[in-house]
């Protein structure tokens, strides 16, 4: 199998950041609702 690296330019790295806490305050918030007989629906 081939390896090769892939590298992000500076723009790339910072178009990445907005999605990245988006997707962090989702996890964060359905952590926050998450316990045992909680259904994934309900989540």
């Amino acid at each position: 199998m081939l390896r090769r690296s892939i590298y992000k330019t500076p723009a790339q790295l910072r178009a990445m950041v907005e999605p990245g806490l988006i997707t962090a305050a989702a996890l964060d918030a359905v952590r926050a609702l998450a316990a045992p007989g909680v259904t994934t629906l309900e989540l």
